[in-house]
């Protein structure tokens, strides 16, 4: 609560320490609308937590909307790409949630989940493909990666959206 005569309030995010070696984590703080109240943009903010013990050898994966908009009805696709900073000479499996507006198998077909960036390589893309020709209006598809002990994140780059957009006039 934002007390009376103050515009706003402080919220302090105080990281816990262990001896584990951890990848980037993140804390998500989501606005909520209250009676007599009404929340600007953006409405919630995410603060990165960086480890302090030694995970340099543990490759740095982004997920990126390459092509953020897909259409309906079309054969326009959106495609998220998932990468590592560099090769190696082992598979790396990346999990992320798929959230947003849109439904899985209903408004677009199913993403794999997890995928594998093989070995020697350094990505891999998932094309999102629209389905249906009778939607009005856009959804979202929200992926966002899971971060495991094999790999972290880079802030900034661990969450995109693809908008399935009205192709139908």
């Amino acid at each position: 609560m934002i007390p009376a005569g103050q515009s706003n309030v402080d919220l302090t995010i105080t990281p816990v320490d262990d001896n584990i070696p951890e990848p980037t984590e993140t804390v998500t703080v989501d606005a909520d609308e209250r009676s007599g109240a009404h929340i600007g943009t953006p409405k919630s903010a995410t603060v990165w937590i960086a480890d302090n013990h030694s995970t340099s050898n543990s490759p740095i994966v982004t997920l990126v909307a390459s092509d953020p908009i897909a259409a309906w009805g079309g054969s326009d696709t959106g495609m998220f790409v998932i990468s590592r900073d560099r090769s190696t000479n082992a598979p790396v499996e990346v999990s992320f949630t798929v959230g947003g507006t849109a439904v899985s198998g209903v408004d677009y077909f199913a993403i794999t989940n997890p995928v594998t960036i093989p070995n020697g390589s350094v990505f891999r893309a998932s094309n999102d493909s629209a389905k249906g020709q009778r939607r009005r209006g856009s959804k979202t598809i929200v992926a966002t990666l899971t971060i495991l002990g094999s790999y972290r994140s880079a802030p900034g780059y661990s969450a995109d959206t693809v908008t399935l957009v009205n192709c139908l006039r």
